[in-house]
């Protein structure tokens, strides 16, 4: 018995544990809810990681946002590690969520054991390692409401970068904010344009300062500390230059939005993404999408007549387009011919006869090679739950 009762102490209490290990979400406050808490890490690649049902118990914990020169237990050589997190999202949490990510080197990010995200490029090769940093940029990030999301990251650093404070320079491992999308977009161009501003007047006012601590130093060349400050005024105004290059060659944005065309007077629900370009960011902060119209339009609103209409049909032969009279023929679309018996083209994609958007306009090869790959995977269940989309939403 008293083995029995230990064994119950022992279950509930794991199961207990379980459950303070995963992140509720009630709510998604303006600032967002940055992740810097239930981070479980193990140093070692098995793709077993990814998976939701792993036990990841007896991992350690961490705070991957912090700096990684705060994480001295992290390998800076390229060693492949996993970050686990579990998170819930309460059901009045309906808005569209996305992720805003700022690290330091590369990862994969995995929910529910689904690849979702690339930054940079992994692999078990040190020198293959590539670090990238998205800088906050939204990425839609999708959550089923009342259930654990269990989120794995596979991570490295580059080898051989040398990571630095200087100039309050952060170097986070993992940072990631969660932010509704319309916020998210917002603050993201609001934050990029107040940083470039603040650059710009930056370079100018460093510029002021070099040349005259390196002015004063010609002149009066015993004064050391002169040069020690020109140098130092140099650093920031390079870092700075560099920093702004980035700005004038990336201004060209481009959004995405998950719109129904039942919500703009079309009697069918068609979920789809829209990619909208903008070729600067300041016409990209002042775009809104038209407002989804209050009346839902119905199939039976537009086909109203069809019952009044009388169609005669039972003593009527069908014919083909050349006007013989069909004598066999099969409910299929498709035959082995690449015709059916109406003498129009199948329905078959990319069937011998089909006549593909890319054969009409000029295109080349890889494009070609672009577009039928994503026809050929466009409806594979593997890459997402709803029809029609090439990509997991």
């Amino acid at each position: 018995m008293k083995h029995l009762l230990c064994i119950l102490f022992f279950s509930y209490y794991n199961v207990f544990a379980q459950k303070s290990d995963v992140i509720h979400i009630d709510s998604i406050p303006a600032q967002g809810i940055l992740l810097d808490k239930g981070w479980k890490w193990h140093i070692g690649d098995d793709p077993e990681f990814a998976k939701p049902n792993f036990n990841d118990s007896t991992w350690e914990s961490i705070d991957p946002t912090k700096d990684i020169f705060d994480l001295p237990q992290v390998s800076k050589n390229g060693d492949i590690f996993w970050l686990r997190l579990h998170l819930s999202l309460d059901s009045d949490v309906n808005q569209q969520l996305v992720m805003m990510t700022l690290q330091s080197g590369a990862s994969e990010v995995y929910i529910n054991g689904k690849l979702d995200q690339r930054f940079g490029k992994l692999s078990k090769d040190p020198n293959i390692i590539k670090a990238f940093n998205p800088k906050f940029k939204p990425i839609p990030f999708n959550l089923d409401k009342n259930a654990t999301i269990v989120l794995a990251i596979r991570y490295a650093l580059q080898p051989k970068i040398k990571y630095s404070t200087l100039f309050q320079q952060q170097n986070p491992i993992f940072k990631m904010e969660l932010r509704t999308a319309e916020l998210a977009r917002q603050q993201y161009y609001t934050f990029n344009s107040r940083l470039r501003d603040s650059l710009i007047f930056r370079i100018g006012a460093f510029l002021i300062l070099l040349i005259s601590y390196f002015s004063i130093y010609l002149f009066y060349p015993l004064q050391k500390y002169n040069f020690s400050f020109f140098i130092y005024a140099l650093l920031i105004w390079v870092s700075d230059l560099l920093q702004l290059n980035t700005y004038f060659f990336s201004n060209e944005v481009a959004n995405y939005y998950l719109l129904n065309s039942f919500d703009y007077g079309v009697p069918q629900n068609r979920l789809r993404i829209y990619i909208i370009g903008f070729r600067d960011a300041a016409f990209a902060d002042k775009f809104r999408l038209p407002k989804p119209i209050d009346k839902k339009i119905k199939l039976a609103d537009i086909l109203s007549d069809f019952n009044e209409k009388i169609i005669e049909t039972e003593n009527e032969m069908p014919k083909d387009l050349f006007g013989e009279i069909i004598t066999q023929k099969s409910m299929s679309l498709s035959t082995s011919n690449g015709l059916n018996d109406y003498f129009l083209f199948n329905d078959l994609r990319n069937g011998h006869s089909t006549i593909h958007s890319w054969d009409i306009i000029e295109t080349t090869e890889r494009q070609k090679k672009i577009c039928y790959l994503l026809l050929k995977n466009r409806r594979k269940s593997a890459y997402g739950d709803l029809d029609g989309n090439p990509l997991s939403l």
